[in-house]
């Protein structure tokens, strides 16, 4: 799949922001951004987008990947790829020079500041965003197959004993079955939160072990060609006690209203507004501590937001989550978590059939 992805359109449309942007050249240094725009997923490298040439600048432990790649690339490979990165953007003479604000630190700007005297470095990432913000069909396909890793994954904890396992082994075995599938964890850590932790909507694994009595929450994604899942589902060894089983059937109210009135033209504050609206209903308002989702892709947030404070209208084509939740302290939280895209019609949901509650 990952070959399938057209990298010289995607430089191609950006260049094209760049020129009516007064943007001469662009320097991108995220890994998930020069991913984006080459298929190259490795760190230390950086992307230089210029009206004749573009240049992926990497060291020498990466030639023989680099060499692969099938694109119209110049590929440097250098042990000082900042330092020749410098004297290329001079070579070109270049005015403007767009840059990715949140991946320079003030060392590396500090330096290519210094050595591009005359040079007008320009924050530019919001423009990779737009791009970014609407998934194509093969990114579509890479993030619903994550999604269904996870799905396969979750399936399995069925089939095994976990009383007296810890949250730590189960997160674990969680990540080698994704691993055995040969697939990668999205760009976080597992989350496993069992009985009052899982209250905590971010808890850390800990070697808490699992009781028969044991109610307990896991946040899992999977990554297939550089797109992440991010699901999250409760579960109970042992029937549910009513307050829990009441919960969790109000934070699913919550979910599938906010899913239903998904539709392209629609803000998203909307939808978080549809979440927060039932949970308030029943008296829970003060209970939903967090936005209802996030946009998911390269990145495991990105645009667009679905908070109440969120101005971004949908479109077709943007992915993001939708993940009600309701958290009581010293007792327990239910949070559950969908990835839906946004049709021309409506939405879809591509985590339409992962295990709820057991």
């Amino acid at each position: 799949m990952k070959k399938s992805f057209e990298f010289a359109k995607r430089i191609r449309a950006l260049k094209n922001l760049l020129y009516k942007n007064n943007i001469e050249a662009m320097l991108c240094l995220s890994r998930e951004h020069v991913f984006y725009f080459t298929g190259y997923d490795q760190e230390d490298a950086y992307l230089l987008l210029t009206p004749k040439e573009d240049y992926l600048f990497t060291d020498s432990r990466y030639q023989e990947e680099v060499k692969s790649l099938k694109m119209n690339l110049k590929k440097i490979i250098s042990s000082s790829s900042l330092i020749d990165l410098s004297q290329m953007i001079k070579k070109n003479n270049f005015k403007t020079l767009g840059f990715e604000k949140n991946c320079l630190n003030y060392q590396m700007y500090a330096y290519i500041k210094k050595q591009l005297a005359g040079v007008r470095m320009k924050p530019a990432t919001k423009y990779i965003k737009l791009l970014t913000l609407i998934k194509d069909a093969r990114e579509i396909k890479a993030i619903s197959k994550a999604c269904d890793i996870v799905n396969i994954t979750l399936n399995q904890i069925k089939k095994i004993n976990l009383i007296g396992k810890t949250e730590k082994e189960l997160a674990a075995y969680l990540k080698y079955h994704i691993s055995k599938l040969g697939f990668e964890t999205a760009n976080y850590e597992p989350i496993v939160a069992s009985g009052s932790r899982s209250a905590l909507p971010h808890a850390k694994t800990t070697n808490y072990k699992l009781k028969k009595t044991s109610n307990f929450l896991i946040d899992l994604g999977a990554k297939v060609y550089g797109y992440n899942s991010d699901l999250t589902r409760v579960y109970s060894f042992s029937k549910m006690k009513a307050e829990y089983k009441r919960i969790y059937i109000i934070v699913k109210e919550a979910q599938e209203t906010a899913i239903h009135s998904i539709k392209p033209g629609i803000k998203a504050s909307l939808i978080d507004k549809a979440a927060r609206d039932v949970i308030a209903k029943y008296g829970y308002a003060k209970n939903f501590i967090h936005t209802t989702g996030h946009g998911l892709g390269l990145h495991i947030h990105e645009a667009p937001t679905i908070s109440p404070k969120s101005d971004e209208y949908l479109e077709s084509g943007m992915v993001f989550t939708v993940e009600p939740g309701i958290y009581l302290a010293d007792k327990f939280g239910i949070r559950i978590e969908d990835v839906v895209v946004v049709t021309q019609k409506g939405y879809k949901v591509l985590s339409h059939d992962i295990t709820h509650a057991v």
